[in-house]
């Protein structure tokens, strides 16, 4: 049962290939019986599952986006926003590194900002994860966004008298 329904009565293999010709919920109905039994059958079962349709463009990162690049100060919260496109649904993992080495990871998922506090002062870099929910992949796209992080905020001479 579904967009396309298909009946093929009873076979004798314990084996059979769908394959589906469009996106959208399906039921599938399995009815078994022996050869001699009479009835209609002697065992029923169902399985209900949705098929989506494949995305048709690669995931890809458009922009990443931070509320500063310039001017961070340990301590101070950082936004980070992601702009992707493809794929059929995506998610988002963002890693962050503290002078190359890794200092802390979230896992995949559909949120796609993250608010980043440095807590030391330091260069870190975040790279940004993008995966398809039917990717097999490590990551679809990916990208690195740096910072330079400060004890304290440097002044600025705007002239002199």
């Amino acid at each position: 049962e579904g967009p396309v329904a298909e009946d093929t009565g009873y076979i004798r293999s314990r084996n059979f290939n769908w394959e589906t010709k469009i996106e959208g919920e399906y039921k599938i109905i399995l009815k078994t019986k022996d050869i001699s039994f009479d009835g209609d059958y002697e065992d029923i079962r169902e399985l209900d599952f949705k098929i989506d349709k494949k995305g048709e463009k690669p995931v890809k990162i458009i922009d990443v986006l931070a509320s500063k690049t310039r001017g961070c100060i340990k301590n101070e919260p950082i936004n980070i926003k992601v702009k992707a496109e493809g794929g059929t649904e995506l998610k988002y993992s963002f890693i962050v590194y503290k002078d190359k080495m890794e200092k802390e990871r979230s896992s995949y998922g559909i949120t796609k900002w993250i608010n980043f506090t440095p807590e030391e002062s330091g260069e870190y870099e975040v790279e940004v994860r993008v995966l398809d929910k039917y990717s097999s992949k490590e990551y679809d796209s990916h990208s690195f966004i740096y910072f330079k992080v400060k004890d304290y905020q440097e002044a600025e001479i705007d002239y002199v008298l």
